[in-house]
């Protein structure tokens, strides 16, 4: 997890879902984010991507201390990886809910957007897509206008059951 970034403007034209923050690092379709990288902000301050895992259903910012948010901070946004091991070729869904907006990319390639002001709440998307034997890389940008900042993403199979044989590290 990295950031927060800038979010500038005003509802419904909150520039930061538009601006690449990883340009420097490959891009966002590109970047592969590695525990402890820097990343340099726009006014110059530095950001590190750092580990958090989570038993809960969402994702809350406002709750990551090495994020250094207070609650309910307005316009910003942030990314998160993790990586999926799987065992062999695989048909799944990738299920994101979000608060506010968000674009998602599995190994490098965009799946999907929404650029979007809401409450979070599980599965707003389904992405269906074919994953093959090894290892695979999700990269979420989430954007936040003002309120609650959280994401939920889950890969499941189509009937939304737990996958076997697919382990998640971040």
């Amino acid at each position: 997890m990295v950031g927060p970034f800038p979010n500038p403007g005003e509802r419904p034209n909150n520039e930061g879902f538009h601006i690449d923050y990883l340009k420097d690092y490959g891009g966002e379709a590109n970047h592969i984010p590695k525990n402890g990288m820097e990343i340099k902000k726009p006014d110059g301050t530095v950001v590190k991507w750092l580990p958090y895992s989570s038993v809960d259903t969402e994702i809350d910012f406002f709750a990551i201390d090495h994020l250094g948010l207070y609650y309910q901070q307005d316009d910003i946004l942030a990314y998160c990886a993790c990586w999926l091991e799987c065992d062999e070729d695989k048909e799944v869904e990738i299920r994101v809910g979000s608060d506010d907006g968000y674009k998602l990319w599995l190994d490098h390639e965009l799946i999907g957007e929404q650029h979007v002001y809401r409450c979070a709440a599980i599965d707003q998307e389904i992405y269906p897509v074919k994953l093959s034997k090894g290892w695979h890389l999700i990269l979420i940008k989430v954007d936040q206008d003002y309120g609650d900042f959280k994401f939920m993403l889950r890969v499941v199979t189509p009937d939304g059951r737990k996958v076997p044989g697919i382990k998640v590290w971040n």
